[in-house]
């Protein structure tokens, strides 16, 4: 493919000379080796690929679309963030898949949903939520526990279940007390009696376990996922938790290193070609930035819909205008690499404000502060990359030794990348916490977990 005979670059032209007339390009054999069959130093590029001058060597230049496709298998100063990108894809669209495959968790009931749950089968006309619950085998374990030392264990452990257990709980201990050691050895005598007549009970829980695993896996996890939403539903609360704002980061994050791979596979064509793939890659970090506020923002405030939906709002605002600066041709500049790389920062840095209020709102919560904590390291990993990237930090300081492998570029590649996954670790914990917590309720209160 031609390169066009002049390319208007701010307010002047310039002549781009062409390939024949390029001053001695590096030509090599394939016949040994990976290098690319033609490359480039920075002062005999075409002015429109000119970006980073500490980076002498191994340009690609005027590549067909066919060239440029084939160039993805031999070595160049662009393999490097072409692969760490394509990698970045094929881990991410695996989450995906793992995360489909994920059954949802089950509700982990506390004291105050265990509470709540009494009184709504007592509404319902149920007997008492322990006279329900409480199995011959487990009351055993119980009795045999008892004994002058495990009086204040009992008392813990009932209690956990909720304050309006405690006066019985003084009463139950009173008697215990009045019924003295002799009562207890009666007790554990009562203990062994009822587990010598329990084996017919017992053949028939270890036949009816059978049957249940007869079942098969799918029927087991249908009639597991059946009683979630039982409760679920006694409870008033959501089970499971919606996905779909974690499969619009990883979406999002897909998308964004496939388009950054493309960019970095075909920028060395044809300078009206390039320009418009670059735009692509901005394009792509922005989309990026602005889908991993979604899984924190919609967990964080779940409980609060107004103030979850007004975040998702501005940030979707904030991240369409970071877009369209995006696309204007000015900003592919070479000058404009720092304005660049400040304006991605700025919209990254956007997203500390949802996540301190998130962490005040939800104060105590060990999920939260763990995401928090890795959104945290998620931010200074992308930051530095970025940092780098902007200062052009290894190959300012070794122009040249870092053409290959190790510049600033591929680095904010990695970066990236390495970011991402810690982010997809955090949404997963706050994903894990509303669905073992049931969500919120038509109150929009948050269950206690």
């Amino acid at each position: 493919m031609g390169v066009a005979s002049v390319a208007v670059m701010d307010s002047g032209t310039f002549s781009v000379p062409s390939r024949a007339a390029l001053n001695a390009p590096r030509r090599r054999r394939q016949a040994r080796g990976w290098l690319a069959p033609e490359t480039f130093v920075f002062d005999n590029l075409p002015p429109h690929q000119k970006d980073n001058q500490y980076i002498r060597r191994y340009y690609r230049a005027n590549y067909s679309w066919k060239r440029s496709l084939l160039s993805l298998f031999s070595l160049h100063n662009e393999t490097g963030n072409i692969w760490t990108h394509l990698i970045g894809v094929v881990i991410f669209v695996c989450l995906i898949c793992a995360t489909v495959r994920v059954a949802p968790e089950p509700l982990a009931l506390g004291s105050s949903a265990l509470s709540k749950l009494e009184q709504r089968l007592y509404a319902y006309g149920k007997t008492n939520l322990y006279e329900l619950l409480e199995t011959v085998e487990s009351w055993e374990a119980k009795v045999l526990k008892v004994g002058s030392s495990g009086l204040g264990s009992i008392e813990e452990r009932l209690g956990s279940f909720g304050l309006h257990n405690l006066h019985d709980l003084v009463e139950f201990q009173e008697t215990l007390r009045r019924y003295g050691k002799r009562g207890v050895k009666e007790l554990s005598g009562f203990g062994r009696l009822i587990r010598r007549f329990s084996r017919s009970g017992m053949e028939e829980l270890a036949s009816m376990e059978q049957r249940l695993v007869g079942l098969g896996p799918r029927a087991l996890a249908d009639a597991d996922e059946a009683v979630q939403r039982a409760l679920a539903a006694v409870l008033d609360t959501q089970w499971p938790a919606r996905r779909w704002p974690v499969y619009v980061f990883m979406a999002g994050a897909v998308v964004c290193l496939a388009t950054s791979s493309l960019c970095h596979l075909f920028g060395c064509c044809a300078a009206h070609v390039s320009t418009r793939i670059w735009r692509l890659d901005y394009a792509g970090i922005a989309v990026l930035t602005v889908t991993s506020f979604y899984p924190p923002v919609y967990y964080g405030f779940m409980c609060a819909p107004a103030t979850r939906a007004a975040y998702l709002a501005a940030s979707t605002g904030l991240g369409l205008a970071a877009l369209a600066v995006t696309l204007l041709p000015f900003f592919q500049r070479p000058s404009y690499h720092r304005v660049r790389a400040a304006t991605f920062a700025a919209l990254g840095l956007w997203g500390v404000v949802p996540l301190l209020h998130a962490s005040l709102l939800n104060a105590g919560v060990k999920e939260v502060q763990a995401a928090i904590t890795l959104d945290v390291v998620m931010g200074v990993i992308y930051l530095a990359g970025a940092a780098l990237y902007a200062a052009r930090v290894p190959e300012r300081w070794w122009p040249g030794a870092f053409d290959m492998v190790g510049h600033s570029h591929q680095i904010f590649h990695i970066a990236v990348v390495v970011a991402a996954c810690v982010h997809y670790r955090a949404t997963r914990i706050l994903m894990h916490w509303r669905e073992t917590t049931g969500g919120c309720g038509p109150g929009g209160l948050s269950p206690v977990s």
